[in-house]
């Protein structure tokens, strides 16, 4: 342009002189676009290729687990897979089977779709959310924000696709099409029928057009484009339909020098293709690139399954592409007996050859031999970048042994054409005659390497998320995923982030799907916690039990259902026992059994729940005490006022001056009267014998059980605890048809369970909230701390959460849950790293569903749920500091310390 506004003037001093002006350049180079070849796709995975003839089908795939699989488990699948894809032979027209895999960048679209799923956009929910939405930016950078092994851990997702294609000829008619296309479409029917892949533990979802632009577009726009996104749109029209053309954002330029394709954008990036040469393994583990394996003769010898895998190692943005070209037995053996018939000769070497193709020829019968190829795209920044990759990917698949070769660089024969070659259905076997890309390979040692296999990703949800190993979203909502409740157990022992992991899970309730919250606790740990809440506009009820209280508790609340009712007996001693108490119960019971439940308070006040005097309790006392509850209940009602415990105690100290009763039973009355004025006098009077003061209407309640939680005061915190759950299931039933789950949380769970008589109680009540939405949520350090008798109480609950237990607390748990060897070895391979992850196993849906994952928390949740002195010392400092007089205020400003420690976490990557 320049050289054009020069040229007159130069003309001017320089007339009768030939002009030097570079003509205008109107060629246009080649459309990188017009050789990709995908036209259309569908939103149910059907893809247009852009012959007009040919179609394939995509799919998003969710691998197996492999975490808790022995190799032998994993081969039957691999076994199983192999025959279902059986189905793609075909002689005159193979088809072609296809896995990719990538791992790319995906949180940052994780707020927006959280805030879609909250069930109320409020302050509250904002600002939890955007806490996460820090906490995920952070930690999907390249470094990450610490290291496992002297290797950078860092959030990704690992996406998985699966396409099946087959060219047809160009002399294909329009019957044959179509025939081509009604196979292709029964072929998605058999692949998506649970028999398939979906029994084995893996999911294939059809891939939409959104699905495929959200893996491929970042393929071909590594660096993106300044101002634009990489967000899919809809045709617009007919001719509209050119899906390869609308994945370009950038220009594309060839380097036929050093092999690579570069991609404008915000700055170039290379991609170089990588090929398989050969392999000396004769087999492979099951999952030996992507699945956390180890062999069954080291698992018996128990050993540690690796931290990383292979996958994991390779140079940021590797794509691994799988193709498998279906061939049937006949076609193999026709291709072994080309290669036996030109080993002609006497030489050992020629010998040897032909007893492996007899060998192959038995093998052929019952293990599939394909053509294959598998080829790694590796970017860069730089040509030297890209080299530096290329070699680190060589060295990782020489460290873990598997003796892969790929092609070296300056021995590949047309480059170019290899990185397009190997993209989603491009591969056309017809120009592939002499094998010289998709060589014999056996189907099974293939399927060994692909991405079929991975770790746990969860059910899917968007709760509670966590992560597995390599740093891919863990995630489950007990409240929506659950089968029969979402009532939940957590374990974790001193040192494995239950308090964080507890504050993250009931933060992220509140803010996703806005339960109504009770936590019952034992010593303020969720004080913290409240006073956020208070501040982004939840309403809190903080209620502590202290000498000064007055009206807590209402014991015998509900006594006054029973007006009019006839009195049902207990007919046998033996069922009076704790251990007994909930034999007749059923999970579908759809009345509640009042009388039976305030039988248990009474009861639990007359006895202190002391062992001997539960022992001494008879049929004919429960007979009496049942008749008690009743006529206080008449009583209570006659003077309109709430049935307490004076009443029932009354009612029985009148059993024992009534002549017409047996002199036994009436001193029997005098003995349980006179126990239970315990509870109606003094501190225990102030709290239970009164009238109940109406409770605010609040998002979270925390009732702190105060000097009830301290030793000697058992039987006191028994029924405090009973008149909690009580007061909970009255505002369970009053709302049951609003719609709003409610959590009941209970921390520190083994003091409450304690008492015989108080985890029978916990299960009749418990038993009806599935219907109510009420869920009953305990957590504890120490399993041991559980007696026997509180089995069934834990058992009832679907959800089971373990942190990083060590062997002597599995061996505790085992006496509560049946776990079977697979279960425990999942169990005893959780870790932790200090100031880095926390490891648990959850287990829930019926026992279908049991998953490891890691905690790493967003620093918000670590500094609201710290307990410790170190942390409360912290915080004081803070406050002194920086002259605040609120400790939520040091809080958050420690949350931003351990924030920015995590940021400094610059290794090399």
């Amino acid at each position: 342009m320049l050289d054009r506004l020069v040229a007159p003037i130069r003309h001017f001093f320089l007339e009768g002189k030939t002009l030097d002006v570079p003509p205008l350049d109107y060629t246009v180079p080649p459309s990188f676009a017009s050789h990709l070849p995908w036209i259309d796709v569908n939103s149910k995975g059907l893809v247009q290729l852009e012959d007009g003839r040919s179609w394939g089908l995509f799919f998003d795939v969710a691998p197996m687990v492999t975490e808790d699989k022995t190799q032998e488990q994993l081969h039957r699948i691999v076994r199983s897979v192999a025959n279902t894809l059986g189905i793609f032979v075909d002689e005159d027209s193979p088809w072609v089977v296809q896995f990719f895999a990538r791992d790319v960048d995906a949180l940052q679209d994780m707020h927006e779709r959280l805030l879609s799923q909250a069930k109320v956009d409020d302050a509250f929910t904002r600002a939890v959310f955007e806490e996460d939405r820090r906490h995920f930016e952070l930690i999907s950078r390249p470094q990450g924000i610490f290291s496992v092994n002297n290797r950078p851990w860092r959030a990704r997702e690992r996406q998985v696709r699966l396409a099946i294609y087959r060219w047809l000829p160009e002399s294909a008619s329009e019957p044959e099409q179509q025939a081509n296309l009604k196979a292709l479409k029964r072929f998605r029917r058999r692949l998506l029928a649970p028999s398939s892949f979906q029994d084995l533990g893996i999911t294939l979802t059809p891939s939409n057009g959104e699905s495929i632009h959200d893996w491929l577009s970042p393929f071909f726009n590594p660096s993106g484009v300044p101002g634009e996104t990489h967000r899919y749109r809809d045709t617009r029209s007919p001719i509209d339909k050119d899906f390869s053309e609308r994945l370009l954002r950038s220009s594309v330029r060839s380097d036929a020098e050093h092999g690579l394709w570069w991609f404008d954008g915000a700055h170039p990036v290379a991609t170089r293709v990588m090929e398989l040469d050969t392999w000396e393994n004769d087999q492979f583990l099951a999952g030996a690139v992507f699945g956390d394996v180890l062999s069954d003769e080291d698992l018996e010898k128990s050993e540690k399954r690796p931290q990383h895998v292979l996958f994991d190692e390779l140079p940021p943005g590797t794509m691994m592409a799988m193709t498998l070209v279906a061939q049937s037995k006949a076609q193999a053996r026709e291709r072994l007996g080309t290669v036996r018939g030109g080993a002609v000769g006497d030489e050992p070497e020629l010998e040897s050859i032909r007893q492996q193709c007899d060998d192959f020829n038995t093998l052929v019968e019952n293990h599939p031999l394909w053509r294959g190829q598998i080829a790694f795209y590796v970017q860069g920044k730089s040509v030297a970048e890209v080299n530096d990759r290329t070699e680190s990917l060589r060295a990782t698949f020489d460290g873990r042994n598997l003796s892969l070769r790929f092609i070296k660089n300056s021995d590949q024969v047309a480059p170019l054409d290899s990185f397009l070659r190997w993209l989603p259905m491009n591969y056309n076997p017809a120009y592939d005659e002499k094998l010289w890309y998709c060589g014999w390979v056996w189907l099974e040692d293939m399927l060994s390497l692909s991405p079929l296999f991975g770790r746990a990703r969860g059910t899917g949800s968007d709760l509670f998320h966590y992560f597995n190993r390599g740093g891919e979203l863990m995630g489950f909502d007990p409240l929506r995923d659950h089968l029969s409740n979402a009532h939940l157990s957590l374990f974790g022992p001193s040192g494995s982030g239950k308090s964080a992991t507890l504050v993250g899970m009931l933060l992220r309730a509140l803010a996703m799907h806005r339960p109504r919250l009770f936590i019952i606790d034992a010593g303020n740990s969720f004080g913290l916690m409240g006073e956020f809440c208070k501040r982004h506009g939840l309403s809190v009820n903080h209620i502590k039990i202290t000498g000064q209280s007055r009206g807590l508790m209402a014991p015998f609340a509900d006594a006054k259902h029973l007006l009019g009712q006839a009195l049902p007996q207990v007919t046998d001693d033996e069922a009076l026992k704790a251990e007994h108490l909930n034999d007749d119960d059923h999970h579908d019971d759809e009345a509640r059994d009042i009388l039976g439940e305030l039988e248990i308070m009474a009861r639990l006040m007359i006895t202190g729940g002391e062992k001997r005097e539960l022992d001494d309790y008879r049929r004919a006392d429960s007979s009496m005490v049942r008749e008690a509850i009743k006529a206080a209940a008449e009583n209570a009602d006659a003077h309109q006022v709430q049935v307490r415990p004076t009443h029932v105690k009354d009612a029985l100290l009148s059993f024992s001056q009534d002549e017409q009763r047996p002199q036994a039973r009436r001193t029997r009355a005098g003995l349980m009267a006179e126990s239970m004025a315990f509870f109606c006098e003094g501190l225990e009077g102030q709290i239970f014998d009164q009238d109940a003061e109406h409770w605010p209407e609040a998002d979270v309640t925390i009732i702190d059980l105060g000097i009830y939680a301290k030793n000697g005061y058992e039987a006191q915190m028994a029924t405090a605890y009973i008149s909690l759950i009580n007061r909970i299931n009255s505002i369970a039933e009053r709302d049951q048809h609003s719609g709003r789950d409610i959590i009941a949380l209970t921390d520190e769970g083994h003091l409450v369970a304690t008492n015989e008589l108080l985890a029978p109680y916990a299960v009749k009540i418990v038993k009806m909230w599935r219907k109510l939405r009420a869920w009953f949520w305990m957590a504890t350090q120490d399993v041991a701390d559980y007696p026997a008798h509180a089995r069934k109480m834990l058992n009832n609950n679907e959800w089971w959460v373990m942190l990083n237990m060590s062997e002597d607390e599995l061996s505790n748990l085992s006496e509560f849950k049946h776990l079977n060897d697979t279960e425990l070895t999942l169990l005893r391979s959780m870790r932790s790293e200090k100031n880095k992850y926390k490891e648990g196993v959850v287990t829930g849906m019926n026992n279908t569903f049991m998953q490891r994952f890691a905690v790493v928390p967003p620093a918000l949740y670590l500094a609201l749920g710290e307990t410790d002195g170190e942390a409360k010392e912290r915080r004081k400092i803070l406050m002194d500091e920086h002259g605040m007089s609120d400790e939520l205020d040091a809080t958050l400003l420690k949350a931003r310390e351990i924030e920015a420690y995590r940021r400094q976490h610059e290794e090399e990557v």
